[in-house]
């Protein structure tokens, strides 16, 4: 395999797999942190990034949300600036960015194969795989790519720079942080492999890890006074940890499962195990158990590398670890979760295949090729799901029907396409999965007035605020009172909503109306 070969194969290759996602639309979260997110629109806000989390606030003194990951919200403002609410944009630098990202990778494992084959083999299979769509093609996934590409950037310093720009460590891996808390990991990555690989800057890497961490501490609890919180709203999240252990082993061979056989992606996936059964529990478990006693068996038979696979064993464990619940998550599983573990994984089995030239076309690795193409196709197929949040929903609705949140995201496309008894259907279905919650009541107040219904409107608006404080519902609830001449009980209303939301237009603009009409 020729010097430039590798690189540029895995370039035209990234671009052809994705580029058909460069005219797909915003989605989901995209609507909440870019559509409705008026804090983005101008760079004068960048500030303000770093006093709160990623959500539009509804007029609230800062952005709203549990993450602290001001980099990705200081990325949307600059992509706004260039590209305003057209998702081309946005698309193309989020797909360029996991190209780098392949690219950075596969001149990092350079340090650890001599042969290009398998760096190029490892680095091809984390571009292409259909686990990675959900990172490159959903742009509130941005925080994946962006934070890998500062991780990454970080330890090819360590690689290449022999001294010279190890000062940059330090903001980096910061960035890798405020991009996204998972940049965690690279605090342990980075200096880890100075100690056993680059046998320079161990000292420095310590430091720079220790003073990352310190700074997006002093930013997060001191600066923002954003707490690590729970939001109670999935299955898994509203379990203690001693009920979210049992669901553990079936995370563990699921994303083992999607990792060598890619089927059946979805979103969003809420499930827990509940009971200690054949198929949820003591399967996974026994699988999990094999896995590692197989781990332990290919790493005494490799003696000679063991540092080396350890490393990569290192990498996959904390990335997955991390996702397992013993701190609650938003989802079950998430693809894009897998973004960083994967290249653990993958570079920890392909590091026991035979050095001669894997991409010598023999006989051999016929199974091989049929994978690589295998994932290829897969990855296609699901790029095209996301075409539209009509097609992407539609498709994995059926993967995952008791998912509250995607059952609601339905609902709104299909009310978007004047299906609204259809799309009614489905926000009763989500409120009954997620009682607790307040958009799918806020959607399902949409609906029930569009129908004429104006009382159970209401119920269901006050429902949403008292959940959440939604200031949708707010909004919806300020105007129905409105509508139904109900001017007095409105301006009272106003009143507590602009306390809540006093930046809030919309609510401004009613509060205004009410008081020229009395």
């Amino acid at each position: 395999m020729s010097r430039y070969f590798a690189p540029l194969a895995l370039v035209v290759i990234g671009l052809a797999l994705y580029a058909s996602c460069f005219t797909h639309p915003f989605v989901w979260d995209d609507e909440e942190q870019i559509l409705a997110n008026n804090s983005i629109t101008s760079l004068s806000n960048i500030p303000e990034f770093f006093l709160g989390s990623t959500f539009n606030s509804g007029g609230s003194a800062n952005l709203t949300g549990l993450y602290y990951k001001p980099i990705l919200t200081t990325s949307y403002a600059l992509l706004y600036s260039f590209f305003g609410t057209n998702p081309f944009g946005y698309h193309v630098f989020q797909v360029l960015l996991h190209i780098s990202n392949a690219l950075l990778l596969f001149y990092f494992l350079r340090n650890f194969f001599q042969d290009r084959g398998r760096c190029f083999l490892i680095t091809l299979i984390f571009l292409i795989h259909p686990i990675q769509v959900e990172s490159v093609v959903y742009i509130a996934g941005l925080q994946e790519p962006l934070f890998m590409f500062f991780g990454l950037l970080t330890l090819n310093l360590f690689s290449f720079a022999n001294g010279k720009f190890l000062f940059l460590a330090g903001p980096l891996l910061l960035l890798s942080l405020l991009s996204k808390e998972t940049g965690l990991i690279f605090l342990v990555l980075v200096p880890l492999y100075a100690y056993l690989f680059a046998h320079k800057g161990q000292i420095f890497s310590l430091f720079s890890s220790l003073g990352a961490l310190i700074i997006y501490l002093f930013l997060r609890f001191g600066l923002a006074q954003l707490p690590i919180a729970e939001h109670n709203l999935t299955p898994i999240n509203r379990l203690s940890l001693l009920e979210r252990l049992p669901t553990i082993p079936k995370i563990i061979t699921h994303y083992f499962g999607h990792f060598f056989v890619p089927y059946n992606l979805s979103i969003s996936e809420h499930w827990v195990v509940s009971s200690f059964n054949w198929s949820d529990f003591f399967l996974p478990l026994i699988i999990c158990l094999a896995l590692a006693y197989a781990t332990f068996l290919l790493i005494w038979w490799q003696e000679k590398h063991k540092i080396r696979n350890l490393y990569f064993l290192a990498w996959f464990v904390l990335g997955l670890g991390l996702h397992l619940h013993f701190i609650p998550l938003d989802f079950t599983v998430s693809d894009r979760w897998f973004y960083l573990p994967i290249i653990g994984l993958t570079a920890f089995l392909v590091s026991f295949l035979p050095a001669q030239k894997i991409f010598g076309f023999k006989d051999r690795y016929l199974i091989l090729y049929l994978y690589l193409v295998f994932l290829l196709i897969s990855s296609l197929t699901r790029i095209e799901k996301w075409q539209s949040g009509l097609t992407l929903y539609q498709n994995d609705i059926r993967l995952s029907p008791n998912s509250f949140d995607l059952t609601n995201n339905l609902g709104v496309e299909l009310l978007r396409h004047g299906q609204i008894d259809e799309a009614q259907q489905y926000f009763l279905r989500s409120t009954q999965l997620a009682p607790y919650w307040w958009i799918n009541f806020n959607n399902l107040g949409v609906t029930l007035e569009n129908a004429g219904n104006a009382s159970a409107a209401a119920e269901a608006y006050q429902i949403a605020i008292d959940n959440g404080n939604y200031y949708l519902a707010y909004e919806n609830y300020a105007r129905l009172l409105i509508n139904n001449n109900q001017l007095s009980e409105a301006a009272k209303f106003l009143t507590t909503a602009l306390k809540q939301f006093p930046n809030n237009v919309t609510l401004q603009e009613f509060a205004q109306y009410v008081q020229q009409i009395e």
